[in-house]
């Protein structure tokens, strides 16, 4: 079983556990389905960190940075407060070496979204998520007899918080949001309730 095979059933178990748990809590339901783009995002500063080290040992990595393209989901227990989760994917490719794989890194993070001003057309929240993210790195062989390249991954702790996101709009919502972690310091996006 691949890693985003795994990512993806969990956050579908996820969703479903916050869907069964809550589901009492309210009489009518709130459902946020979301997708994003951001800026300036933890893997980033992997990246980054990486080429600033490469450079004090002489060495020189030139990173193309895509991401992180994120997708989420929040169910709303109250006006106030609604749970879900956050799963993001970055990549990041040395200009280098065209021929190698790019380096990505996925994210799932259960979270905590509190929305403090919620009107029909406008609302402002804070996001808060922790979870675990996963990042592939890879690397080619160079030799004669073995042409194949070889990859490995890390898992470590990965969080997103979002101290203030303004919405505006009817049912389908665009929205910007400023905070630090894996979705970035700049997000922007379109929101869906349902």
């Amino acid at each position: 079983m691949t890693m985003t095979k795994l990512f993806m059933r969990l956050a579908a178990l996820l969703v479903a556990f916050s869907l069964c748990t809550h589901a009492g809590a309210q009489s009518t339901c709130t459902h946020e389905m979301a997708v994003s783009y951001g800026v300036g995002s933890t893997s980033g500063f992997i990246a980054v960190s990486a080429t600033v080290f490469a450079a004090i040992f002489g060495a020189t990595i030139d990173y193309a940075f895509i991401g992180p393209v994120a997708g989420e989901y929040f169910y709303h227990v109250s006006d106030l407060v609604g749970v879900g989760a956050v799963a993001s994917v970055a990549a990041f490719k040395d200009r280098e070496r065209p021929d190698q794989t790019p380096m990505t890194c996925i994210t799932l993070m259960p979270g905590v979204k509190l929305d403090w001003l919620r009107r029909e057309h406008v609302g402002m929240y804070s996001k808060l998520c922790f979870g675990g993210a996963y990042l592939t790195s890879s690397s080619s062989s160079s030799s004669s007899e073995e042409n194949a390249s070889s990859s490995s991954g890390s898992l470590f702790f990965n969080f997103q918080a979002s101290l203030l996101g303004a919405e505006f709009g009817g049912g389908v919502r665009g929205f910007v949001e400023a905070g630090v972690g894996e979705q970035g310091f700049l997000i922007g996006g379109v929101r869906f309730r349902f």
